[in-house]
């Protein structure tokens, strides 16, 4: 796992495991697991708002836990 810092100081953890992928597979129609074709990184990097929601979407539950919304978090 892997902390970061928000612009607005807040601190949240990335853990990529079968919950985050099936969260990030459901909320946004992107499947993980093609980042080991290659293909994810390619659109991630083409697509920083993509980028962003998948973030959010796999630090969801402890944003969820802090009441922060997506709209809330331009510096993840």
């Amino acid at each position: 796992m892997k902390s970061f810092t928000d612009n607005a100081g807040r601190s949240s953890t990335i853990a990529i495991n079968v919950d985050a992928i099936k969260r990030v597979r459901g909320l946004l129609d992107v499947d993980l697991l093609k980042i080991v074709e290659g293909t994810l990184i390619e659109k991630l990097i083409r697509d920083p708002v993509l980028l962003c929601d998948v973030v959010y979407a796999v630090c969801k539950p402890e944003a969820d836990a802090k009441d922060v919304s997506d709209e809330d978090c331009e510096g993840y």
